[in-house]
């Protein structure tokens, strides 16, 4: 009997003390910033989502992820049953100091009109659930601009494209000015390059080129094989760089861990990757010479193209976008599209309706007889949208070789048009990407964790792990079901802070009560 009653007494204690453990002390209770509970996580190094997790937030770590039923106390809950999820995602290819479709000769509310965009474009960014940007030819004031609104996503940027001294890029500079417009150019000695009189040549080698963007903050490094193969022969009055200069830059940016993206559209650009090592081709294959708009045939040197780039292991942005930038112009459904008004102000959509629209004659007069003979919008509307359903298939056709994809729009970009626009051309994308093939995984993946690998951030994004950064969204879909999931964000967590998706609407202009503590 006292034995009974010794066992009984030592199970009281051991209950007593397991209670006591499990009422957390004062100090638990304002461990924790944020909670989001029982949610369902969708992360890409996963295979399946886990069900019932709850994820603790510490500032702007993730410091618990679990899926223990204890109770936490936290400063801010967010009750995810039924809900899912993700790291926020990442566009590796922006840029900032565009606002898509606006000339000052089109408009006497130039100003106006480009200060909201600029106003809004960070929103823009996050309403669509990208909480980091890769600006890839980054202009010093633009990005001041854009890290001076009240909240806006992580930036990181390449610095200034590099300007080969007499290529393709430099020709909208007049030649004596040179260094006033390009002050840190590359010189191709290999091709016996341009020079300016007095110029030292050390001090625009590859060496001197990546000191000056390291210098910049630069976390990548871009450059450019455009040959404006939709200019006339006689027009193309540039020079293209050679492979050992582009050798030694590449093989500099990398010594100091720089990833290297390449600009070009054809064949000939994307050898040219592959000889000279870049990481990362910027746009698909989508130009070759005598290119016909409205044929659907896609030439060999194309595919032995995506061949040698499936093999090499580059990786290819394939930016639909910045074809579909300017295919709508011809597209006016496209400024009538439910989600345009969340992505950009009023005033500027009503521009777009209005005094925009001059581009569109101005650009048929330049480049429709070029695009298919006798010009006119409705034949080159049909040529451009031939065209671009032809590149969904080059897409499909990388895709089923293997070839490695980063999710990056070219957003927003210059020229003609308006299909370029921050947040709402990404989601756009994720739709071309579907259509084109890409399965839902993968899509995912290329705008989370491949970015992030890329872009040598990993350590801090593109997963839902412990310490890393609290970049998420909680969607009320599954992204590896269905594309409009990304259209279904309920929170955006920005550096450990929740915000209401809503609240960075271009709809909403009160955007001082944003964040939800």
């Amino acid at each position: 009997m006292a034995k009974t009653m010794l066992q009984i007494l030592k199970i009281g204690f051991a209950l007593l003390t397991l209670n006591f453990l499990a009422i957390p002390s004062k100090a638990d209770d304002t461990s924790y910033d944020l909670l989001i509970k029982n949610v369902i996580l969708i992360s890409p190094e996963r295979d399946l989502p886990l069900k019932n997790v709850h994820i603790a937030i510490k500032g702007d770590k993730i410091v618990r992820v679990s899926r223990e039923p204890i109770k936490w106390h936290a400063k801010k809950e967010i009750d995810g049953t039924g809900k899912y999820l993700t790291p926020g995602l990442i566009d590796s290819h922006v840029h900032l100091y565009h606002a898509p479709g606006l000339k000052r000769h089109y408009t006497s509310n130039y100003d106006a009109l480009y200060n909201q965009y600029l106003d809004q474009m960070p929103r823009s960014y996050l309403y669509y659930g990208y909480t980091t940007i890769v600006e890839t030819n980054a202009d010093v004031q633009s990005n001041k601009r854009f890290l001076s609104t009240p909240i806006h996503p992580e930036l990181i940027h390449c610095g200034k494209g590099v300007i080969l001294s007499d290529g393709f890029m430099a020709m909208e500079f007049p030649k004596k000015s040179l260094l006033s417009y390009a002050p840190n150019f590359l010189h191709d000695r290999f091709n016996d390059g341009y020079l300016p009189n007095g110029v030292d040549a050390a001090d625009h080698s590859p060496k001197a080129v990546v000191k000056n963007r390291l210098k910049a903050g630069a976390k990548c490094l871009k450059i450019y094989y455009e040959e404006a193969l939709w200019m006339p022969e006689q027009e193309r009055k540039f020079s293209l760089p050679s492979v050992q200069i582009m050798q030694e830059l590449v093989s500099e940016a990398h010594a100091h861990n720089l990833p290297v993206i390449l600009h070009g559209t054809s064949p000939a650009a994307y050898s040219f990757g592959a000889n000279v090592g870049v990481d990362i081709m910027a746009h698909g294959l989508w130009d070759w010479r005598n290119n016909n708009y409205s044929l659907p045939d896609v030439p060999e040197n194309v595919t032995t193209s995506i061949l040698e780039v499936a093999k090499s292991g580059i990786k290819v942005q394939p930016t639909f976008g910045a074809l579909r930038h300017t295919i709508s112009m011809f597209d006016f459904g496209l400024l009538e599209r439910k989600g345009l008004k969340h992505a950009l102000p009023t005033d500027f959509i009503s521009y777009l309706k209005t005094d925009g629209q001059r581009q569109k004659d101005i650009f048929l007069r330049l480049f429709g007889e070029k695009i298919v003979t006798g010009g006119g919008k409705k034949n080159v509307s049909l040529a451009m949208e031939k065209m671009f359903t032809r590149y969904g298939r080059i897409v499909g056709d990388m895709n089923s070789k293997k070839v490695r994809f980063l999710f990056g729009t070219d957003t927003s970009s210059g020229g003609f048009g308006w299909g370029s626009l921050a947040g709402f051309s990404s989601y756009v994308e994720m739709q071309n990407w579907e259509q084109s093939g890409i399965s839902l995984k993968s899509i995912f993946a290329a705008a989370t964790q491949e970015n992030a690998r890329a872009f040598g951030i990993q350590d801090r994004l593109g997963t839902i792990e412990e310490g890393k950064q609290a970049n998420l969204l909680l969607l009320t879909q599954n992204p590896w079901e269905t594309i409009e999931a990304y259209d279904n964000i309920e929170w955006v967590v920005l550096g450990g802070v929740a915000h209401d998706r809503n609240n960075f609407s271009a709809l909403k202009d009160d955007t001082s009560k944003q964040a939800v503590h």
